[in-house]
């Protein structure tokens, strides 16, 4: 497994399973080495699914201490995209269901099942947001601020067409109501 670390003008790296026994990134037990041009270094051959304490020494000769858990190789971050793409599926389906089928022969409850539709997409969508941010991080992926950003628009554009939907649902019932009252007072049968 190969992790890559960021680094802050790092001179010399250091590996330790334990926070004890250190051993240099540039050994070959490790293969690694450390790119002082893009100031990363890159580390290979490591366990999955272990827990390793990485120090760098800077210019000042000051260790500085981070830790990284590496994950598991093989179908886990692939499982993780069959499942994003299988919500993705799911939602896409139920924000076309509602163009392509009527529910009901009344107007109303066909409109409120269409909407509730919509709703559970909207609903969906903003889950799968937070399930994508979790995926990235286990993956071991950085997020960053703008990924952050993007899921706050995502979650405030589902939770305003959401008003929207149930504002405009009850605008269409009370006109609705309206009409009826109107047609019975007038005696106009429907």
């Amino acid at each position: 497994m190969l992790v890559t670390i960021p680094l802050v003008l790092a001179v010399e790296c250091q590996i330790s399973t334990d926070n004890s026994t250190w051993v240099n990134v540039e050994s070959t037990l490790l293969g690694g080495c450390v790119d002082d041009t893009n100031n990363i270094s890159h580390i290979q051959n490591l366990d999955e699914n272990t827990l390793y304490y990485i120090r760098c020494k800077d210019d000042t000769t000051d260790w500085g201490y981070t830790t990284q858990r590496t994950g598991e190789s093989g179908e886990i971050p692939m499982a993780s995209l069959a499942i994003v793409i299988f919500i993705l599926t799911i939602i896409l389906g139920l924000f076309v269901i509602p163009f392509k089928t009527r529910f009901a022969k009344s107007e109303i409850l066909n409109d409120a099942l269409k909407r509730c539709c919509w709703i559970l997409a909207l609903w969906l969508l903003s889950l799968s947001t937070a399930m994508v941010a979790t995926i990235a991080d286990n993956a071991g992926i950085e997020l960053l601020s703008e990924l952050f950003l993007f899921m706050w628009l995502i979650n405030w554009g589902a939770y305003l067409f959401m008003f929207y939907v149930f504002f405009s649902f009850f605008l269409r019932v009370v006109q609705e109501m309206r009409d009826r009252s109107k047609m019975k007072r007038t005696g106009i049968n429907e």
